[in-house]
């Protein structure tokens, strides 16, 4: 007797069962591609949050570094700060490791407005309002931006006053306009710039020069309420550059610091108003 043996699948079967697998593959690899490209999104959101925070963690102690620096060397100060300056503002310079070399600047960062009332009251506040109406009815509230060449007009921290000797003519027309809007304050500003100029000024300058330009007692007094002879807002601007790889380009780091004329253990006192990274020149 003949063994039974299996019939094999005609043709027309076995191509059914190739064609029922192949799409079953395909769906399989792109699974695997899905999960893959899933996975490796992960990783990499991961890794730049990662670096987001280290980024981060060096920017801030990078800041406080340069912060420190700069809170040491005013400690070190007596008298004047502006006796002090180079040219160009120049406070001090710092050679680094790897090539680095660090220059610190230092200007008068108080001739501009206040524009946060909220701390000053009585005629200060009123003095400030108007002379802000004026400015932004001329020039908008906003300061032009860092790099644009225009000086700024307002800040957002610190005294009231207004540096007599670091204002602009804009500011300080505002400020004159704002406080004897019925008198010669154009007078009191030409005879105040070409004062500046010749020699240092000093707070009875202001009232002086009010006085002489024919405005009265209390505008004189409003104008000695509102300008000052001796800011203690200073723009400071912290600029690194490495001598053995020049390509690198400079860094450059800054904003307003208030430098206290209360003498502490180690000098005089500061504190950070602004500080941000700046454009590079």
């Amino acid at each position: 007797m003949k063994p039974l043996l299996a019939h094999p699948l005609p043709p027309s079967r076995r191509t059914d069962r190739r064609a029922f697998a192949l799409p079953l593959v395909i769906l399989l690899a792109l699974v695997a591609a899905l999960a893959t490209a899933v996975i490796l999104q992960r990783q990499g959101t991961g890794y730049a949050a990662v670096q987001r925070q280290v980024d981060l963690y060096h920017k801030h102690h990078r800041n406080m570094g340069m912060q420190e620096m700069i809170d040491r060397w005013v400690g070190t100060i007596r008298g004047p700060i502006a006796e002090r300056l180079g040219a160009g503002g120049l406070a001090f310079e710092l050679m680094l490791p790897h090539g680095d070399v660090t220059r610190v600047f230092l200007a008068d960062g108080q001739g501009t407005v206040l524009n946060d009332l909220s701390a000053i009251k009585g005629p200060e506040a009123q003095y400030t309002r108007r002379t802000l109406e004026i400015l932004q009815d001329r020039f908008g509230d906003q300061n032009p931006p860092e790099g644009s060449g225009g000086a700024p007009l307002y800040r957002d921290s610190g005294p009231s006053k207004i540096s007599a000797a670091g204002a602009t003519l804009e500011v300080l027309e505002a400020v004159a306009q704002a406080v004897a809007p019925e008198s010669n304050w154009q007078r009191f500003v030409s005879d105040l710039a070409q004062r500046r100029q010749e020699a240092v000024l000093v707070q009875s300058d202001i009232r002086s020069i009010a006085l002489a330009a024919g405005l009265s007692q209390d505008e004189a007094a409003g104008l000695e309420m509102m300008l000052t002879a001796d800011p203690i807002v200073w723009r400071v601007e912290v600029e690194t550059r490495n001598t053995m790889n020049p390509a690198r380009g400079r860094e450059r780091h800054g904003g307003l610091i208030e430098i206290s004329r209360e003498p502490v253990s180690m000098g005089q006192a500061t504190r950070f108003l602004t500080w941000d990274d700046l454009p590079e020149r």
